[in-house]
């Protein structure tokens, strides 16, 4: 049975992606930025694990996981940094657009990390695969991994006394976001559970979590934040995932539709951004939200419709598998 709810959820989520990033404001001066970071990638990271199969994993070489995931982002990935060095250059200076192309893969452009850190999840998961790690061992690793870097990234000094390059160390957090990998190891092992509908209390521990978001936005405290950070991603993939291994929710095809081709919205919804920056006044709402609006629904129609012709669908949108 197909999951359609799945592709509901992760169409929310991409919109909920483009949004974030339109929406003019630091974190800490519009809410519903704030709001927004809280929770949409863990979430999407979380569904991400829970489309990956751990039982089958085992079964693949390095070859046949890169092969799996060559023409599915790989190569989708690597032409949108291609692209974006090309658009950042402000010109055709070569020389600088392979340098920056080059940098990129270890230190991706804005939105571009996902795709190097959802690779390093999977390439971590495979090698516990590998040995036969059980379950409950690949998400004590997870949590292990997740909550050092986690305390890193929320206390940075912690690790200013060690001998190792800082500066590789932040590049690495950056990057691979190995805070994340908590998400992705439980959607994952969600997956092989019999999930029941959602009770009372899954609706309780979520909207407890985003109350003290929106505390924490007017109130910003670190370690009550991390701690929130993982009770409310946590309670709310548990619940997101009894929703959609059931099918409850009534079925939107348009969301749905955002949720099959999240992955191509996710590469280019940056290039109107970076125009209406370059040719217009950010700071005039008025004129700044129709023109993004106008765009992102150019860019739509565009890929709306070259997704229907072979190469772009192949190895521009990672759409042929």
């Amino acid at each position: 049975m197909r999951l359609y709810n799945l592709d509901l959820l992760k169409g929310i989520l991409i919109l909920l992606v483009v949004f974030g990033h339109v929406l003019q404001g630091s974190l800490h001066q519009n809410i519903w930025r704030f709001l927004i970071y809280s929770f949409h990638m863990p979430l999407f990271i979380g569904l991400s694990g829970y489309l990956c199969n751990y039982d089958n994993l085992s079964e693949l070489s390095i070859f046949d996981l890169i092969r799996k995931y060559l023409f599915r982002l790989i190569i989708p990935w690597s032409i949108a940094m291609f692209v974006y060095s090309i658009v950042l250059s402000h010109g055709l200076d070569w020389g600088h657009i392979l340098e920056s192309f080059s940098e990129n893969f270890s230190n991706p452009y804005y939105h571009l990390w996902f795709i190097p850190a959802f690779f390093s999840w999977i390439l971590l998961t495979w090698i516990m695969s590998k040995v036969d790690f059980p379950g409950h061992r690949v998400l004590l690793i997870a949590i292990l991994v997740s909550l050092t870097a986690q305390l890193f990234s929320t206390y940075p000094h912690l690790f200013e006394k060690f001998s190792f390059n800082n500066e590789t160390f932040r590049e690495i957090f950056y990057t691979l976001r190995p805070y994340n990998y908590v998400y992705f190891v439980a959607g994952m092992l969600l997956r092989k559970k019999k999930l029941s509908t959602p009770k009372l209390k899954n609706y309780l521990f979520s909207l407890s979590g985003l109350c003290i978001t929106f505390y924490l936005f007017y109130n910003p405290e670190r370690t009550l934040s991390m701690l929130n950070a993982w009770f409310f991603n946590l309670t709310l993939l548990v619940l997101v995932l009894r929703l959609v291994s059931n099918n409850i929710i009534s079925r939107i095809r348009i969301l749905e539709w955002f949720g099959v081709n999240s992955l191509a919205i996710y590469l280019w919804h940056v290039l109107p951004l970076l125009f209406v920056k370059f040719v217009s006044d950010e700071n005039n709402p008025w004129l700044f939200y129709p023109f993004m609006l106008l765009l992102n629904g150019v860019l739509l129609l565009v890929y709306y419709y070259t997704s229907k012709l072979s190469f772009f669908k192949k190895y521009i949108y990672g759409l042929a598998h």
